[in-house]
């Protein structure tokens, strides 16, 4: 048997340099790939605007000119905090002080033996009361963003909103307060288990037992707190269309 004749050196290598070629450009490419990750990435800072002084005419960076830039309002000319906003924040405190109380109430009656049922029926009667809290709370909103659209920004330069309707925005916080104060104040005058509210959230004195003056005081006491909170939001509203910038 004959034996095969040996291969060429050229025949060994032949398409080599293509080859080479392509693994140096594969081993190149992953050489920069690992250099680029390596290297730590910088922020690159762009330029914000241009200075003219007496050393020349220079770039300012856009984190200088925050840091060098004075504040807008200063500790004298800090604008109080809006009529509106204050009313907000007080219907919220309401709003949420009753709903918590009641639920530490029903948590602490579930836990124990001993059942505050007169406590847990006065919180959930306040509860009804609060419930004008989030729609005042919205319709103040509302007519202060009026109030900042027609006067651009400078509410207290064009006195909006107008004068009666921030009386009325405190009328109406300081009526949703006075029910609360009232549903926890009637058990005592009363003597009932807890005060009856009405669909509305609105007091309801049909079947209370109470009667002569302390009854009187009451029913005048609610219908005066029934002229604010419904005379208010009125006022807001017809204050709201009534503006001009």
């Amino acid at each position: 048997v004959g034996l095969a004749s040996p291969r060429e050196p050229s025949d060994m290598i032949e398409g080599s340099p293509q080859n080479l070629t392509m693994s140096l450009r594969i081993l190149l490419l992953a050489a920069l790939l690992c250099l680029s990750q390596g290297l730590p990435h910088r922020e690159q800072r762009q330029p914000s605007t241009l200075k003219v002084d007496e050393t020349g005419i220079h770039f300012v960076w856009a984190d200088e000119v925050e840091s060098l830039s004075p504040p807008v309002f200063t500790k004298e000319t800090m604008p109080q905090v809006s009529p509106t906003l204050k009313c907000v924040i007080n219907l919220t405190v309401q709003y949420f002080l009753i709903y918590t109380a009641l639920f530490i109430v029903r948590t602490m009656n579930q836990l124990r033996e001993e059942k505050m049922t007169g406590l847990q029926q006065m919180l959930e009667t306040a509860c009804t009361t609060v419930t004008y809290a989030p729609m005042l709370s919205v319709l103040f909103v509302g007519t202060r963003m009026r109030a900042i659209q027609l006067s651009q920004g400078e509410t207290e330069k064009y006195a909006l909103p107008q004068w009666w309707v921030q009386s009325a925005m405190f009328y109406c916080s300081a009526a949703v307060f006075a029910q609360v104060a009232l549903v926890a104040l009637i058990p005592v005058v009363t003597g009932d288990v807890a005060a009856k509210t009405d669909e509305d959230g609105n007091l309801d004195m049909s079947g209370s037992q109470a009667g002569g003056i302390a009854a009187s005081i009451i029913s005048t006491l609610r219908y005066l707190i029934m002229l604010s909170l419904y005379g208010g939001f009125t006022a807001v509203i017809v204050g709201c269309f009534m503006m001009e910038g």
